[in-house]
């Protein structure tokens, strides 16, 4: 029997059996934490089927409990780490025409919203646009290495396509959803550190007041996400960051892109 649908049963007959003893507190505090684990995993698999089951055992879409504390305990941070289980080098599709699919990070982005996520809970645009960046891109580019694979150069620059563009399918479900694009960001709250502190969501909210905008975070990370900004400012404008922001992404393509887009919007407000 699938490890899944054996979870549930066993789920569903604690359910039962502790629904018809009120006193037995103990057993309805660890199905809670099961169910939260529950719909973390089913977040991380992309699995819509998993995650209905989850609610229908009584998960909220407002929390889930994963192994990184904070960061894992909001279902839909949890789901800002899931572009990798949508593709794969060979593709040529991307999920962005398939959300009826049971493993669809987008299918799962509706139910949590349907179910009462809150979309703009955390700086979910930032989170994407600094997860997602050059740092993969230059391991693929270094070792030739996909999924344990050597691969060639067009499969590898292959890759590099889908993996930006599902990394911008990602960003505009949430866009689409009305995802604040300005909402600020930090790196502390999602880092080990701040793991191991324990922090809260008000200590967290501290750091992001002090945060960066994901636009200048798209910005910075150069031409080769210029399909990234050119996404963010159809829902934001630049300010005068972006241009630091651009001398910072050390490419002039970037550069010159945003230096041009700054005099026209400059320009467009007189």
């Amino acid at each position: 029997m699938d490890i899944h649908k054996l979870q549930i049963i066993m789920l569903g007959f604690l359910l039962i059996t502790c629904n018809k003893n009120e006193k037995n507190y103990s057993d309805m505090e660890r199905i809670k934490k099961e169910v939260n684990y529950m719909l973390y995993h089913a977040i991380c698999s992309n699995s819509v089927t998993l995650a209905k089951e989850a609610f229908e055992l009584g998960a909220s879409p407002k929390y889930c409990k994963g192994d990184i504390g904070w960061h894992d305990s909001d279902p839909l941070d949890v789901l800002t780490e899931n572009i990798m289980d949508s593709y794969y080098p060979t593709s040529e599709l991307s999920l962005y025409d398939h959300r009826n699919l049971e493993i669809s990070n987008l299918g799962v982005l509706d139910l949590l919203l349907a179910s009462g996520a809150d979309i703009n809970k955390r700086p979910y645009i930032w989170h994407i646009a600094v997860l997602w960046g050059n740092n993969r891109i230059a391991d693929i580019e270094k070792t030739g290495d996909i999924y344990g694979h050597q691969r060639t150069e067009e499969e590898i620059q292959k890759h590099i396509t889908i993996y930006i563009s599902d990394t911008n399918r990602l960003m505009e479900g949430y866009l689409k959803n009305g995802a604040n694009p300005d909402k600020l960001g930090h790196r502390y709250p999602y880092s080990l550190d701040a793991s191991r502190q324990k922090i809260t969501d008000e200590q967290a909210n501290e750091y992001f007041a002090q945060g960066t905008r994901a636009i200048n975070e798209a910005i910075k990370k150069g031409i080769l996400w210029e399909s990234q900004v050119d996404l963010l400012l159809q829902y934001t404008k630049l300010d005068e960051d972006s241009l630091i922001a651009a001398e910072e992404s050390g490419d002039p393509l970037m550069a010159e892109k945003i230096n041009k887009l700054w005099d026209e919007q400059q320009a467009a407000m007189k």
